[in-house]
């Protein structure tokens, strides 16, 4: 009972400083409001209210329902990509355990695999970053970053496939399926941009010089 009539007399209190709000605004009302949210406990509020949210460059913004043209068969391929790329790179580390306990491998040869390992991992999770949010987002310039990885990605699934010291049939197995999932999405990205880029055409016609074209038939139209 007292919890209810406390929370009733909060939320008289709360319309009769509302009906004293200024209307100008300024920072007698900023004051008033945040006073009114500490009282009524929500924290939250307050903190959205007096301290908005950081935008930072690279945060992108998602298209607008009713016009994605967003590929969805990519952004499985990218989701699935990364999950076995977890995969690929925790077997590999074993892998490289067991090749360099019970093979005779050169000690320069493995840390050089060791080490094109770990740059092939910060690579991959570029790549499949800006690929998802170009994506997602209908952003040319994250999809172009992402096509332009694709290449040094696949040469390096094509020298852990080939050019190693030692590769096993496990080791070829795994790289062969990377190169197709690098083929299968490259092919989807080129698709995606170009569906973006007849996009923005056909929203901005006269960014091509279409403008000055059309100018004289619109004049002969009116007369």
């Amino acid at each position: 009972m007292e919890t209810l009539e406390g929370s009733v007399e909060m939320t008289a209190a709360q319309f009769y400083f509302m009906t004293l709000l200024p209307e100008s605004g300024g920072p007698a009302k900023e004051l008033t409001q945040a006073t009114l949210y500490l009282a009524s406990g929500s924290t939250s509020l307050l903190r959205e209210r007096l301290l908005p949210r950081t935008q930072f460059p690279w945060e992108l913004k998602m298209a607008p329902r009713g016009k994605r043209l967003s590929s969805t068969t990519l952004e499985i391929l990218f989701f699935l990509n990364g999950w076995y790329y977890a995969t690929y790179f925790l077997l590999e580390l074993f892998i490289f355990l067991y090749k360099g306990l019970l093979l005779p491998y050169p000690t320069a040869n493995l840390v050089l695999d060791v080490v094109m390992l770990l740059l092939y991992l910060g690579m991959e999770i570029i790549r499949l970053f800006f690929g998802s949010k170009g994506n997602l987002c209908q952003r040319k310039m994250p999809l172009v970053i992402s096509v332009a990885l694709t290449f040094p990605s696949a040469t390096m699934a094509s020298y852990y496939l080939l050019l190693q010291t030692y590769v096993l049939r496990l080791e070829a197995i795994m790289n062969g399926v990377l190169l197709v999932f690098c083929g299968s999405e490259l092919l989807l990205e080129v698709l995606t941009l170009a569906a973006f880029s007849r996009a923005s055409w056909v929203k901005h016609p006269s960014s091509l010089g279409f403008q000055q074209t059309l100018g004289p038939c619109a004049l002969c139209s009116r007369e």
